[in-house]
């Protein structure tokens, strides 16, 4: 399919996180790596480690000199409105001024406590507000908290000082010319807090009422509580809509420049009603509105279904994913594609990858990888294939539509009235009903939008058997097993739909209550079913196996079907038909058209795309499919292997040290919880069978140190070229065969500052996400020409993980099975693997089995291909009969260098955040979450479909 010319728009922006200490050079270097790499554009965001001033002069000096980079290449250069995140404190700024202060309801039962806000006698039927000095013993007592923390975004006099000290600077230091150097802002998990000091004026200009009058309905299950708790939740939602986001969109409309990022928490029912009471009215009011997908797994429909809905209801063309955080240093360019194919076949465009450190010294390692830098060593050959991918299909899904005829009415509404701060039972059963349906109109491959009431509000109406939501027509509308309240304006739609015909499915029970209150609905009855919905889809698709999911998106060229295998660990076989119309497969590497025959086979994390073509495509023959020989291989070329060491022994005075060897966390949470301030003498051990043939060092600049290898003091003087804070000295003069020692002399300190954001204190707490320690004990790293082994491996619950400890370096092998076994195991680099394959026949695709994440295929010297979405390259144009010399160039990922190794309750973190290599809460140096032994992953190749390995979340 020709692809529709518009003008161009960014489609993979990275989070760019400034984390250090910011040099205009190094930046404008990063940024030329980005667009050699296939990024078109960044987010520049403040995160934990820096230590330039956020929002000062030198701060905007890099600001502008990253603006007018992209602008010379022909990138977007784009703003992030905070230090860390939420968003609304400006870098801490706002948090000075006591009046922005979010407020928090609290609650205690028991005897009337004259010190509270309110409370009430709830020994009846109905919520009674004490007054005087009446006495009670049962009393909910409600208490007016504040939150130093953060702000109340709800209060539109705050917000206006939150865009005075971030937006207006911005502008300031830019002038009138703004809008051509800096795209837009990006605004990351705010919320609304539970109570919103304007809620006061609220109720007593919309309701005419007394908030506090109702306001223990919150927390009990009195008469009325479910109308009170309607008509709160809706001034909340409606207070963050106009008070947060219609102030920032405005003022980004009125200077030209786009408004886009998230909200916290989108994923289902009850983490909306933590969050902002809905997410998908916010959307009205962005330009490029956005969602958070985490991890390596694949959650549910609802964040995308809510946030492609307004879109396609609105017509904003740029849907935005902030993607990829938490997949973990292991996860493959496979895995990272599945998990977009299944956000951009919905109308997801814009990929912002979170996350490209500007440094991954010390603890920014841990920063909710994978990191999109060179610390991942296919990431240098693999990252422009996958941002290839993901730009050519973002522009084509922002060019096209899908057909949507039914309407889902969404039970946001509905979640408001089972909300009780003190028991949620009811609302996890509502949440659950919910996604449950979503899935299984997925699972039928039907189209549908969610249908939001405010939005139906604002922008819908009933026109004759048609619920019209802005530019969308529903033919069909579905009243989900969630939904029990509907507003007024929702129901008189509803009525007049139904009353001229209109085609409804309840789908379990008729709804209950009007805005709360009990109402008859008898009048509702279903006149379709879902078989008949399914019946007059665009197309069919049946599978068997695996989780597909299944669209059609067209344009005026013609339609396109995706499909996309979420099942990690199973294949499925696919019929996919349109009425009287013929299908091709469509090859999105080549462009070219093959023919189909109505049944396509997706592995695990497979996608397809099906074009309808009159053309006749080209005929395919199916090659036979032959495996690569897993053993002997022979290692032509390795990279620096790699020994971790992250526990050690612990002096104060360098002569007395621990009996034990603690891990280095616990150290430092020990010292931390002290605040120590003084020398600190660590001291590392391994052991060497032989002496190495080359040994580095390999220390993360993070603060002064000295280190001595068996006595020796230690000169560094040399840099990686991944990241100018990786010192390097060669030590190979110094070890020694048997035990070696490794001694660090550091001065631990830190400021008041670090203290008050870890612990409270001082003037304001900043989040933890925004502090930089200016200590910090980050494992050694030894580097070289060495092996590592270890006397014994044991299996874990993961096939494809083992658990070993009490590691040696020995001599490296040059003929091995098992890149693990073999003497790699804590390896993260390139690698080149020779053998030798008879074949009988030329006309072969050969299969790489195992777990690898890039590679390239050489066949009889002679490059065949890389290995990236696939794990099968067609060999044919380069094969011979009898012996062939295969050579596999093999890119890992960071996993066994950076970790994490420890956890006590799982072998692999599949939501990887910085508490996955560290832990608070150390005792006596010992943390029911670490485990002594390493996990390690087995990579490269050996006899075991691994390829695709990863465990389904969602089972």
């Amino acid at each position: 399919m020709k692809e529709v010319k518009t003008q161009k728009t960014a489609r993979s922006i990275p989070f760019w996180s400034w984390n250090g200490e910011l040099d205009e050079e190094k930046l404008c270097k990063q940024i030329e790596w980005m667009k050699e790499h296939g990024f078109e554009g960044f987010f520049m965001h403040a995160r934990s480690g820096l230590t330039t001033k956020y929002m000062g002069e030198k701060w905007f000096s890099c600001v502008k000199a990253c603006a007018k980079k992209a602008k010379e290449l022909g990138m977007e250069a784009w703003a992030y409105d905070e230090n860390g995140w939420p968003s609304g404190i400006a870098g801490g700024e706002m948090l000075y001024d006591k009046r922005n202060w979010r407020h928090l309801l609290a609650y205690e039962f028991g005897a009337r406590d004259f010190s509270a806000l309110v409370s009430y006698d709830i020994s009846g039927e109905k919520l009674v507000r004490l007054s005087g000095d009446t006495p009670c013993e049962t009393c909910l007592n409600l208490y007016d908290n504040v939150s130093e923390r953060a702000v109340d975004c709800l209060n539109g006099e705050v917000m206006d000082r939150f865009l005075q000290c971030t937006h207006e600077r911005y502008l300031a230091e830019f002038g009138e010319n703004f809008a051509d150097y800096i795209k837009g802002f990006f605004t990351d998990e705010p919320t609304c807090g539970n109570f919103p000091q304007k809620i006061y004026s609220y109720f007593e200009e919309n309701y005419g009422e007394d908030v506090l009058d109702g306001l223990g309905n919150l927390f009990v299950d009195k008469k009325g509580f479910r109308a009170f708790r309607y008509k709160y939740y809706t001034a909340c939602q409606k207070l963050f809509a106009s008070n947060y986001v219609k102030k920032i969109y405005d003022w980004c409309e009125k200077h030209g420049i786009i408004f886009t990022g998230h909200y916290v928490e989108e994923a289902g029912l009850y983490q909306q009603m933590l969050g902002c009471c809905g997410t998908m009215p916010l959307y009205a009011h962005m330009h490029m509105p956005g969602i958070d997908w985490l991890c390596r797994r694949f959650i549910n429909m609802i964040p995308i279904k809510q946030l492609v809905s307004v879109c396609a209801q609105l017509e904003k063309k740029n849907v935005l994913t902030e993607a990829f955080a938490m997949t973990g240093w292991d996860v493959t360019p496979t895995e990272l594609k599945a998990i977009g194919d299944f956000q951009y076949m919905f109308g997801i465009n814009v990929t912002s990858q979170h996350l490209l450190p500007y440094s991954e010294a010390g603890w920014r390692k841990n920063d909710h990888p994978v990191h999109f830098s060179p610390i991942v060593p296919w990431m240098n050959e693999g990252m422009k294939e996958i941002n290839s991918h993901f730009n050519r299909l973002g522009e084509w899904v922002a060019n096209t539509k899908e057909r949507v005829r039914v309407a889902v009415l969404h039970p946001l509404k509905s979640a408001y009235g089972c909300y009780k701060k003190t028991d949620c039972g009811e609302l996890y059963g509502l949440d659950a009903r919910f996604r449950e349906y979503s899935e299984l109109l997925a699972d039928r491959a039907i189209a549908y939008h969610y249908v939001d009431e405010t939005v139906l509000e604002e922008h819908g109406y009933t026109d004759g058997q048609t619920l019209v939501c802005g530019a969308c027509k529903y033919d069909f509308v579905i009243i989900p097993p969630a939904l029990s309240t509907l507003s007024k304006y929702t129901e008189m739609c509803l009525r007049a739909y139904v009353k001229n015909g209109g085609k409804l499915l309840i789908a379990r029970e008729k709804p209950r209550y009007l805005e709360g209150e009990e109402f008859d609905f008898s009048y509702l009855e279903s006149n379709v079913t879902l078989e008949e919905i399914e019946r007059a889809q665009e197309f069919s698709c049946r599978s068997s196996g695996g989780k597909v999911r299944a669209v059609c998106r067209e344009n005026a060229e013609g339609k396109l079907i995706m499909l996309v295998n979420i099942d990690p660990t199973e294949s499925a076989v696919c019929e996919v038909a349109v009425s009287g119309k013929r299908l091709r497969l469509y090859d999105t590497a080549s462009g070219k058209l093959i023919r189909f025959g109505g049944v396509c086979s997706l592995k695990p994390l497979q996608s397809a795309y099906l074009l309808v073509s009159e053309t006749d495509g080209e005929e395919t023959t199916k090659k036979r499919i032959v495996d690569i020989p897993c053993a002997p291989l022979q290692v032509t070329h390795a990279d620096d292997n790699a020994l971790v060491l992250d526990e050690a022994w612990l002096s104060f005075d360098g002569k007395t040290y621990s009996e034990e060897c603690y891990p280095l966390p616990a150290i430092f949470d020990e010292l931390l919880q002290k605040r120590y301030d003084g020398d600190v003498y660590l001291k590392f051990r391994f052991q060497a069978a032989e002496t190495p043939a080359r040994m580095l060092l390999w220390y993360d600049d993070t603060q002064k140190s000295e280190f001595f290898v068996n006595g020796n003091a230690v000169s560094f003087n040399g840099k990686s070229s991944v990241d100018e804070a990786f010192l390097l000295a060669d030590v190979t003069s110094f070890v020694k065969a048997g035990k070696n020692e490794i001694v660090q002399k550091t001065h631990f300190y830190q400021s008041e500052t670090t203290y008050h954001c870890l612990y409270g204190g001082g003037e304001i707490r900043m989040p933890e996400n925004t502090l930089s320690y200016e200590t910090y004990f980050e494992p050694l790293r030894l580097l070289g020409d060495f092996g590592v082994y270890t006397s014994a491996w044991q299996k874990s619950d993961l096939e494809n993980v083992f658990l070993g400890e009490n590691f040696y370096v020995g001599k490296r092998k040059t003929e091995i099975s098992d890149m693990l076994f073999d003497g790699y195991a804590f390896f993260a680099g390139k690698i080149r693997l020779q053998t030798t394959l008879h074949l009988d026949e030329t006309d072969v695709c050969l299969r790489l089995t195992g777990r690898t994440h890039y590679a390239k295929l050489f066949v009889n010297g002679n490059y065949t291909g890389a290995y990236v979405f696939d794990d099968v390259l067609d060999i044919s144009a380069f094969a011979k009969h009898g012996e062939n010399v295969l050579q596999i160039e093999l890119y890992t990922g960071a996993r066994n260098l950076l970790g994490p190794f420890h956890l006590a309750n799982a072998v692999e973190s599949f939501y990887a955040t910085p508490e996955s290599f560290v832990w608070k809460g150390w005792k006596d140096f010992s943390h029911p979450n670490y485990r002594k032994s390493y996990a390690l992953v087995r990579t490269g190749i050996f006899d075991f479909d691994g390829q695709f390995r990863l465990p389904n979340m969602d089972k």
